[in-house]
């Protein structure tokens, strides 16, 4: 059981990461190079043995998911809600939101997942010259969020400097990792992450984070 908690707490790091990578890019226009790499790269493992493999496997993923578990833990720590996580939370629920349409939309899922394939194979045919990271994929894992979840009715509100939002690499980021942050709001569900647990199982999924941290 604690387990199931330890890898519910990983997939929901991988959510408050993605959030909080946006909140940087669209605010300040820079994020940890690690940080990024992790989250867009998740959305190349296919078919992990485990959650782990999703965020760089043991032990790379505690340095990878730290912007996500260090959130997550301040977000969790706080003994009253603070005004300065609004715009991040504000962007988690809309990534659960848009996760739970992908999940009822057979087609869009198989569309994301047939142009994350052909990405990755351009990747491998790269011989390991290409990270996540790397411009031309952030440019191609953008497009795959524009061209498919962007078309849905409901649209994430990204807040801050109108600069950065403008700035068109920054803007390929935010959608790579809000693509990633669908991603890993998808895996949670799927290993039993319900978005009520939040607030009824706060410490219990705190522990979880100290367990894998």
């Amino acid at each position: 059981m604690q387990e199931q908690w330890q890898d519910q707490a990983m997939a929901l790091a991988g959510v408050f990461q993605a959030a909080a990578l946006v909140e940087r890019l669209a605010k300040t226009g820079a994020v940890p190079n690690e940080n990024l790499k992790t989250t867009v790269g998740s959305l190349f493992e296919f078919d992990p043995d485990n959650v782990e493999v999703v965020f760089g496997g043991s032990p790379d993923y505690r340095f990878g998911l730290s912007v996500g578990i260090n959130t997550l833990k301040d977000i969790f720590d706080s003994k009253r809600r603070s005004a300065r996580f609004a715009d991040l939370v504000g962007c988690v629920v809309g990534l659960i939101h848009l996760a739970r349409q992908l999940r009822k939309n057979r087609d869009m899922q198989d569309g994301v997942g047939r142009r994350l394939r052909e990405i990755h194979g351009r990747l491998t045919a790269a011989g390991g010259l290409l990270a996540a990271s790397d411009d031309a994929v952030i440019a191609a894992v953008a497009t795959c969020y524009q061209e498919t979840l962007s078309t849905l009715k409901f649209r994430i509100q990204v807040r801050g400097d109108a600069r950065y939002l403008r700035d068109p690499e920054i803007a390929q980021k935010i959608r790579a990792v809000l693509l990633a942050g669908v991603r890993a709001a998808m895996l949670w569900h799927q290993i039993g992450g319900r978005r009520w647990h939040l607030p009824v199982f706060r410490k219990r999924i705190l522990r979880a984070l100290c367990d894998i941290s």
